[in-house]
């Protein structure tokens, strides 16, 4: 399975969005995960949502968000509590500010454009200080 990225966003420089994709460091193939079976039939186990106190499976739709402020106490949040503390964006990284391609080695530099942007190759080509054109 290939690698999903943990985060997607945009690296905005000026007034050009470059699209980025941060994928996790580690292989998720090294890892191997199991599935819960009853061992008399070898059926996968369910998950239920099960209140003990009510000893009775809890439908999701009368499921709450609660943060618990000291053991065994919440206060419940709802949907407009939450999105009164949301952050704005966190899909945006801003480049306040930048290198030129002569300070860096340009081979280097597109190489880790190309292995950590969300671009083609062909779309991508440095230009020489050397040309003239920068």
């Amino acid at each position: 399975m290939p690698a999903r990225p943990t985060w997607k966003g945009f690296l905005k420089v000026s007034l050009v969005n470059i699209p980025v994709k941060v994928f996790p460091a580690t292989e998720s193939a090294a890892t191997i995960s199991f599935n819960q079976l009853h061992g008399e039939c070898q059926t996968r186990i369910q998950q239920k949502r099960w209140c003990p106190h009510c000893d009775r499976e809890v439908p999701l739709s009368e499921i709450v968000k609660g943060y618990e402020f000291e053991k065994g106490r919440y206060v419940v949040m709802d949907e407009d509590d939450i999105q009164k503390v949301r952050v704005e964006s966190t899909r945006v990284a801003m480049a306040s500010s930048m290198r030129s391609f002569t300070q860096a080695s340009s081979n280097r530099l597109r190489s880790l454009l190309l292995a950590r942007l969300s671009v083609p190759k062909q779309t991508f080509t440095p230009r020489s200080s050397k040309s003239g054109n920068g």
